[in-house]
């Protein structure tokens, strides 16, 4: 909140991160960005805002209760269509310049966009610079504001607690299966689901659990059926929808089609799929990152955030294809 408000001086112009321009990008893919846009406006002493202009997924101040609603520049900006493509227009101010083996930001910078444009890839740029000169110090920004970020509602809170009621209080492993579009696309390997169960079994045997609980977080059925086939000697496993149902709640009408999230088909003016999904996504994200131990695939930007929320890449975190990357 100090660093925050340090860089909400009117004079200082404003650098932010408009959610939403690419219609590829993910839930996690737009978080982890926006993080990263964050570390550099603080570097550059920028004010900050995060915009959900042409967002597809329900917005954060529905969720989230913003930490800084009561400085000069909160962290859910609020600003008209027109003000928010006037900034993305601007993108060409963005500089950066070398000196003496540091990155410095200039004064001309007015936004780093959250999308696959020009300056998007010179945020990534940066980004890996300073992920090059100083890896713990950037994990730290980025986890420093998630966590100050993940303020759930009241309302929300209360849910997850009545959902982690019960089969996962006495202690939890947390699984992000990533399946999908993002093995068609080959953006990550086809890791085989008997290479989960197998790390799940060796978590399991290595620590004091009384019993294996496993909560399982997966955009494919098929996926945590098979996990729950290969665990169903030793380990019982529950999705949110479980959960749901475990405590007398409707799934249907709390999320939009559990456990086949269709994103990339639906059209954005169906607001009660997004909704619904988004609502999915952000429970499930907590209960992961509350779980004891986390296994997952860091080559997901959702498994990043968790981990993010976690404040560490290393104890309890087991990846199966790349290490914790803060870009």
């Amino acid at each position: 909140m100090a660093a925050h408000k340090q860089n909400c001086h009117p004079d200082r112009l404003l650098f932010g991160g408009l959610m939403g321009q690419s219609r590829g990008l993910g839930f996690g893919s737009y978080m982890t960005n926006g993080l990263s846009a964050y570390h550099i406006a603080q570097m550059a002493q920028r004010r900050f805002h995060i915009l959900h202009y042409e967002w597809p997924y329900e917005k954060l101040t529905t969720f989230f209760d913003d930490f800084a609603r009561n400085t000069r520049c909160p962290i859910f900006g609020n600003m008209a269509d027109q003000q928010a493509v006037t900034l993305l227009n601007n993108k060409n101010n963005y500089h950066l310049v070398y000196e003496n083996d540091s990155v410095v930001v200039t004064k001309e910078v007015d936004l780093t966009p959250v999308n696959p444009s020009e300056g998007f890839h010179e945020m990534r740029r940066i980004i890996t610079y300073i992920y090059d000169k100083d890896f713990a110090g950037h994990f730290r920004t980025k986890s420093l504001l998630a966590k100050a970020m993940w303020q759930l509602k009241p309302h929300y809170a209360d849910f997850v607690k009545k959902l982690m009621s019960g089969v996962l209080a006495n202690g939890f492993i947390g699984v992000h299966l990533r399946r999908t579009d993002k093995i068609a696309s080959k953006e990550m390997a086809n890791i085989p689901i008997q290479d989960f169960a197998l790390k799940i079994r060796e978590v399991f045997a290595s620590k004091s659990y009384s019993k294996c609980v496993v909560f399982v977080m997966t955009d494919d059925q098929s996926a945590s059926d098979l996990l729950q086939r290969l665990l169903t000697d030793r380990c019982s496993l529950y999705t949110i929808v479980d959960l749901a149902k475990t405590h007398g709640f409707d799934p249907g009408k709390l999320f939009m089609d559990p456990l086949h999230q269709v994103k990339h088909h639906v059209p954005r003016t169906n607001r009660e799929y997004w909704i619904k999904h988004t609502t999915q996504l952000i429970l499930e994200m907590t209960i992961l990152a509350l779980a004891d131990d986390l296994v997952c695939t860091l080559s997901s930007n959702l498994c990043n955030v968790v981990v993010l929320l976690r404040g560490s890449y290393n104890a309890s975190v087991y990846s199966l294809d790349l290490p914790w990357t803060p870009v």
